[in-house]
């Protein structure tokens, strides 16, 4: 309430006197004055031009122009200027009513949500409100529910309706579609104090990001963060929006401020995940150096996996004619028989007549190309005897029809595409291990292992279906055209991905050691008796034990999981740290795929004006919160309880005008 400041000495809107016996006449007001303001009084702002004093508090409030309903300009002096200096008038405008309403506002508005539930008028009022909680519980489910399911807010109102015509509950409040955003911002607001809670209990964090085109045109960066809890390796949804630019500079601005309003501590970064991007992983001026210059020099950016195995495929296959040749066939198909009913028809009546199990050709270009051409390849094997008899009876009459047959019975081609067919299945199996949710590095790495070996194999074997092209000169009972192919390109194939996965996944096996010297200020701030030669020591001791355990299990080391061997003992607690670390590292950047492949499914061509903080509140709950059947309501109820000054009316209900 200290909230009086006077320019000099002198008594507020008088000039100092210069004759002696007047400031001995005044000296003694002037110390009573003086004194009296100092003495836990509102004290006011002196203004030297105009010579009035105003209330910093009413004028916060109110506003230097308050609405004529309140009456304050008759009232309160203090807010306008206030030219009587008796101190009758500063108690006097102390004791009003106004003045002791924006000091208590103003107290509830800038104190927390914690202090507000804490206090007695908080708890009070929890209690009060008590026998409104179930109606409350099953509005804010009905919300979740809603989000979850991907359903407009809309559908808010008639499952209110519902829930009354069930005889659920007897209200007449918070019944439109606007009052749901409410409850949606206190359960989002929620999952977020839970993520902030999250990192506080850990020494190490991540990031992730990543950026896409929504439908409007705008640019969104999805932000996760990732963290490792007693060998858990776990990655929360933190908030999506529009940057300024995608320049590095920007970006880190942009994140910057996510973390500040997020509570987050950037001082626990230890690495970053991206898709490979320039801005995000330059050398000298991208996102990632810009984080080791200005927050962690230690920080490690990591090339996510997924994206690497889809480059080193498109390496491989770019320069070669007849994936060039297939990849016009497939997308042909495509397009010749979705965008045509007439031909879709058609398709389907010549499936039906060979009763056989065939697909409508599936779109292969995409940001997922390998997943799309396999999809691309099963179709046309699976409705190959559809596809000739269709094309065929209209080659005759249709140009493009005949265009895409002399492509599809072409011998070399065929025998191609069932080659590639065999090559694809282990960099498929890669693909999803890569995109595992909370996958580890080393858990990526042995999996990257796996491939090569399985491709090697590919090499010895021989391809059923190709042979039996080559020998018959058909397929599916279909002749084919052309002379024989020369199917030794299928090695040079298999050495290419080969060499590319090597190329793109070279880490080379760093020792515990390494590690521990190149994160060696971020592992002494976690533990300050943190030594590299006692964490060696503790490893080898704990991988020693660890094997000698799981070697007498049944199922051996394969049953072997870092949740199951972690050990936080005395013992290990370096080795542990290090574990901890290495497990925070983000092996791909797959979840922010998947959080674009829900903005497009919240933000649609119907809902293009979706505020930021509306998207970020409907992505918080549908990828952070629990599923329907484990949201327990209470925590965010409590919230939007005590998130308004003025309290809820709960039971209120505007009555009707006669």
């Amino acid at each position: 309430m200290n909230f009086l400041r006077y320019s000099d000495g002198a008594m507020p809107g008088r000039k100092a006197s210069t004759s002696s016996n007047e400031q001995k006449k005044r000296a003694p007001v002037e110390r009573r004055f003086a004194n009296s303001w100092k003495e836990g009084r509102p004290w006011l702002m002196f203004n030297d031009e105009t010579k009035v004093m105003t209330c910093s508090t009413c004028v916060s409030f109110y506003g230097t122009n308050p609405p004529t309903n309140t009456n304050l300009k008759g009232q309160n002096r203090f807010i306008l200027g206030c030219g009587n200096m008796r101190v009758s008038a500063v108690v006097d405008h102390e004791k009003s009513k106004s003045h002791q309403d924006a000091c208590s506002r103003l107290a509830a508005k800038s104190a927390s949500l914690v202090e507000v539930s804490q206090s007695k008028a908080g708890k009070t009022l929890t209690l009060l409100k008590a026998s409104q909680r179930s109606k409350l519980a099953m509005l804010f489910r009905n919300v979740h529910a809603i989000v979850k399911n991907n359903r407009p807010l809309r559908d808010y109102v008639w499952m209110y309706d519902l829930d009354v015509k069930k005889d659920l509950f007897i209200g007449e409040t918070y019944r439109s579609e606007k009052s749901a955003l409410p409850f949606l911002s206190s359960i989002s607001d929620i999952e977020r104090q839970k993520t902030t809670e999250m990192v506080k209990g850990v020494h190490f964090l991540s990031f992730l990001m990543d950026g896409s085109t929504d439908i409007s045109g705008d640019e969104q960066e999805a932000v996760f963060i990732r963290i490792a809890e007693k060998g858990v390796a776990k990655e929360r949804f933190l908030a999506i929006g529009s940057p300024d630019s995608t320049s590095s500079q920007d970006l880190y601005d942009f994140t910057c401020e996510i973390f500040t309003s997020e509570n987050i501590d950037t001082d626990k970064l230890v690495g970053m995940g991206s898709d490979g991007a320039s801005n995000m992983t330059g050398k000298n001026k991208g996102l990632a150096a810009l984080y080791r210059h200005n927050v962690n020099q230690e920080l490690v950016n990591v090339h996510c996996f997924a994206h690497r195995l889809e480059l080193a495929f498109r390496d491989v296959v770019k320069t070669s004619k007849l994936h060039d040749k297939l990849m016009t066939l497939l997308i042909g198909l495509h397009y010749f028989y979705i965008k045509q009913y007439k031909n879709k028809h058609g398709l389907m009546e010549s499936i039906n007549a060979l009763n056989i199990k065939g697909t409508l050709p599936p779109k292969v270009t995409g940001t997922r190309w390998m997943s799309h051409f396999d999809r691309g390849i099963t179709s046309l094997t699976r409705t190959f005897q559809a596809y000739e008899a269709h094309l065929s009876s209209l080659s005759h009459t249709n140009p493009k029809a005949e265009g895409l047959y002399k492509i599809m019975v072409d011998k070399s081609l065929i025998c191609y595409a069932l080659s590639m067919k065999e090559i694809i299945n282990p960099l498929m199996r890669l693909s999803l291990r890569l995109q595992k949710e909370n996958s580890t590095l080393a858990e990526s790495l042995l999996a990257v292992s796996s491939c090569l070996k399985m491709l090697q194999a590919c090499k010895g074997r021989t391809n059923k279906a190709v042979a039996e092209v080559i020998d018959i000169g058909s397929y599916q009972g279909v002749r084919l055209r052309g002379n024989t192919p020369n199917t030794s390109y299928v090695t040079s194939i298999i050495d290419g991905f080969t060499d590319a996965i090597n190329s793109r996944f070279d880490f080379g096996v760093e020792a515990v050691r390494q590690v521990c010297n190149h994160f060696s200020n971020t592992l002494y701030k976690a533990m300050a008796t943190f030594d590299t030669d006692e964490a060696v020591n503790q490893w080898n001791w704990f991988k020693n034990e660890t094997s000698s355990k799981f070697e007498k299990a049944k199922e051996g080391l394969r049953g072997a999981t870092w949740k199951k061997v972690y050990d936080d003992s005395s013992d290990s607690k370096m080795a542990m740290l290090i574990v901890d670390l290495l497990l925070t590292l983000p092996p791909t950047s797959v979840s922010c795929e998947t959080c674009f492949s829900q903005m497009k499914l919240v933000k649609t061509c119907r809902r293009t004006r979706l505020q930021r903080k509306t998207l970020n509140d409907l992505l918080v709950v549908r990828l952070a919160s629990p599923s329907m059947q484990e949201f327990n309501p209470d925590q965010a109820i409590d919230h939007w309880m005590n998130s308004s000054v003025g309290g809820r009316r709960l039971t209120y209900k505007r009555q009707k005008r006669a």
